[in-house]
């Protein structure tokens, strides 16, 4: 699934995801293309209400308005997330700026649950290159926190993040008081 929605939000705007929805203009592929009607400088949100992603403040200028970002969370790529870490994903978001905002451009991605480990992914959707990540307590972005139930990565550029169940390999499952059932 493929997800292009994009939220034009206030600079130092600070309140909920719900209120993002309630009180903020949606901008679809042809309004955000007419750059001379933006402020100066913008955050923008890209996906939907559950999983998304937050731009770090964007100067309107550096938006290259022939493309357009998008969310990637179809089960393909779960499915080579998952084949390449050796982990059982449990939520995730891949971010495809394509080109849309400076390559150096972070921000935050949200995902909608809090799991055992967190990885930030670099890369290609074809080729992803995940590695585990700290606590923001620990560590420099990328890193992570919680709140409200969903797990926040702070990140320096965008691809994707993920965030995997209690058992996360076969040698954890194994190495736990639980051993799997191979059928």
């Amino acid at each position: 699934m493929v997800v292009s929605i994009i939220y034009l939000i206030p600079l130092n705007y600070t309140g909920t995801d719900i209120q993002i929805r309630d009180s903020f203009e949606l901008i679809n592929t042809e309004s955000i293309k007419n750059i001379e009607n933006l402020p100066e400088q913008i955050n923008l949100k890209v996906g939907d209400s559950k999983s998304y992603a937050t731009f770090d403040e964007v100067q309107s200028r550096t938006i290259n308005t022939e493309k357009t970002p998008t969310i990637i969370t179809g089960q393909d790529l779960k499915q080579k997330i998952e084949m390449t870490t050796e982990r059982i994903v449990n939520d995730f978001v891949w971010v495809e700026t394509s080109g849309f905002v400076p390559e150096t451009t972070g921000g935050k991605i949200i995902l909608s649950s809090i799991g055992q480990k967190t990885f930030k992914c670099d890369g290609t959707v074809d080729n992803p290159d995940c590695f585990e990540i700290s606590a923001c307590s620990i560590s420099q972005k990328p890193c992570y926190e919680y709140d409200n139930g969903n797990t926040i990565v702070y990140v320096n550029h965008f691809s994707g993040a993920f965030n995997t169940m209690t058992w996360t390999t076969d040698s954890d499952w194994d190495g736990g008081t639980h051993k799997r059932l191979i059928i």
